[in-house]
């Protein structure tokens, strides 16, 4: 199963790590396209006490225009399962070492 880490774009902070849910809380395919990472992003808000948000994929960054939104990165081994998405050694770890697979918007 693919891992996301979720890098929230106004705080800069990572919002989730999908390798902390349970198979109840998300799967996906082994694609990790934009229904996955939508998911995962649906997920993770979902275990941090968001619900009812739409979400959306944008095609870069630059489409995010003030909305807020999420970095979805592809999980590596190389970056150890997200405690504290405050740690900025953790978040230079996911900026350098994961890919950036997606940018996800969303709305209330």
């Amino acid at each position: 199963m693919a891992r996301f880490i979720i890098i929230e774009t106004n705080s800069g902070y990572i919002w989730g790590d999908t390798a902390t849910l349970t198979t109840d809380q998300f799967t996906c395919s082994d694609r990790a396209d934009d229904a996955d990472m939508i998911a995962a992003c649906r997920a993770i808000d979902e275990e941090n006490g968001e619900h009812g948000r739409e979400y959306e994929t944008l095609n870069s960054v630059h489409e995010l225009n003030g909305r807020s939104g999420y970095m979805v990165h592809a999980g590596s081994d190389a970056v150890v399962t997200i405690d504290d998405g405050q740690d900025q050694e953790l978040i230079e770890a996911v900026e350098r070492d994961c890919k950036l697979v997606g940018v996800v918007v969303w709305e209330a």
